[in-house]
């Protein structure tokens, strides 16, 4: 509605018929809510699902929702494609993501679950997944778990990001620092980094 001073009023009306003994209608009574508040907490929440939205896709970070209870775990767009998954083919169960997981990392990454549900340990850890291509990817998740009245974990609520990139830097790092300390090692000569403080970070073996 539009009020005196000019401005729109958000509002809710309903209506309902006024009959006289014969069922004939004599006239409608309307009832007008102002819903102002309310559409201005709607219009909040909806600014600030998009700004989350932008912060998750511009750090291309995926959430996903894990009801213990009755174990379906609902995945955001970006999930799907950190695991190389086709949208609406993830089956929903802690089963099916296990089979995601690398072999190697499957029982590393049960029990860092179980330890969260079960002790309360913060889940932070980074572990490798198999695309349906065979490909592995890196990558980082962190969770917190709800409980109810009685304690009892409820809900798990995670965010994950593909760290492969990171991973591929750090072997190539390792690697390089590995191939100094092969070359520097087989020279008699006393070869040594030490930092602003004095303090040897690295000597060979001379």
């Amino acid at each position: 509605l539009i009020g005196k001073s000019g401005h729109g009023i958000p509002i809710e009306d309903s209506a309902a018929p006024i009959r006289d003994d014969r069922e004939h209608i004599l006239g409608v009574i309307l009832v007008f809510r102002d819903v102002t508040h309310r559409r201005d907490s709607e219009n909040a929440i909806q600014r600030s699902e998009e700004r989350l939205k932008l912060a998750l896709d511009a750090g291309k970070i995926g959430v996903w929702d894990w009801d213990v209870i009755q174990n379906r775990i609902e995945w955001s767009d970006l999930v799907y494609d950190i695991h190389g998954v086709e949208r609406g083919t993830f089956a929903g169960g802690v089963d099916d993501f296990a089979r995601l997981v690398h072999p190697e990392d499957r029982e590393r990454v049960s029990g860092a679950i179980r330890d969260a549900l079960e002790r309360g340990t913060p889940y932070e850890i980074e572990f490798r997944v198999i695309h349906p291509n065979g490909e592995v990817r890196w990558i980082s998740t962190t969770a917190q778990v709800f409980h109810d009245e009685n304690n009892a974990p409820v809900r798990m609520l995670g965010a994950t990001n593909d760290i492969t990139s990171r991973k591929d830097a750090e072997a190539h790092f390792l690697r390089q620092w590995r191939t100094f300390d092969t070359a520097l090692s087989n020279t008699p000569d006393f070869a040594y980094i030490f930092d602003l403080n004095g303090r040897f970070t690295y000597v060979n073996r001379a």
